[in-house]
């Protein structure tokens, strides 16, 4: 098996972390998203086995937040991934269906740093990233998307995700 999750919780605990995930992306609360990724990971709660796992790369993170998001079985977004959006190529974008009552979209950009001293700066290049790639194209053209929450993501070797985010109409 590639990944094994919930390894040492009770089936409680393992849908109340879900359930707390998946609130948190439906109210914008990245601070709180973000913050359960990271006990799950650190608990192993919610852990992911690859091959020669290693923290020390950006695609781990990455990976590790698309399984995390599968797992949330989010019926009104569309998880869109490393798709080409304006002048590159999107780490992550949950976009909301047209059917949802969900009107924000959110963009997540990813950095890795082994130095703790850059967390900053990286998510201040990984913020710039998204305007100045216009990854926000990929979301003008869904009129139903209100705005877009654009998290900067870094990971370090130490398990964990640091974020900054913005707020942007659609459109802007």
């Amino acid at each position: 098996m590639i990944f094994k999750h919930f390894r040492e919780k009770s089936e409680r605990e393992r849908v109340y972390l879900l359930g707390e995930m998946k609130f948190a992306l439906r109210t914008k609360d990245l601070n709180k998203f973000f913050s359960t990724c990271v006990a799950a990971l650190r608990q192993r709660v919610l852990w992911v086995d690859f091959p020669r796992w290693n923290f020390e790369r950006e695609r781990h993170y990455h990976e590790y937040l698309e399984i995390v998001i599968g797992l949330l079985q989010l019926e009104e977004y569309e998880l869109i991934s490393e798709e080409k959006s304006g002048e590159g190529r999107v780490d992550i974008i949950l976009l909301p269906k047209k059917d949802s009552r969900v009107e924000h979209a959110n963009i997540f950009e990813l950095k890795f740093t082994e130095h703790q001293v850059k967390i900053r700066q990286m998510i201040a290049q990984a913020l710039a990233q998204v305007s100045n790639r216009d990854y926000m194209r990929r979301i003008a053209e869904h009129g139903h998307v209100k705005e877009v929450i654009i998290a900067g993501v870094v990971g370090t070797d130490r398990r964990s995700l640091h974020f900054a985010s913005m707020t942007k109409a659609n459109g802007n």
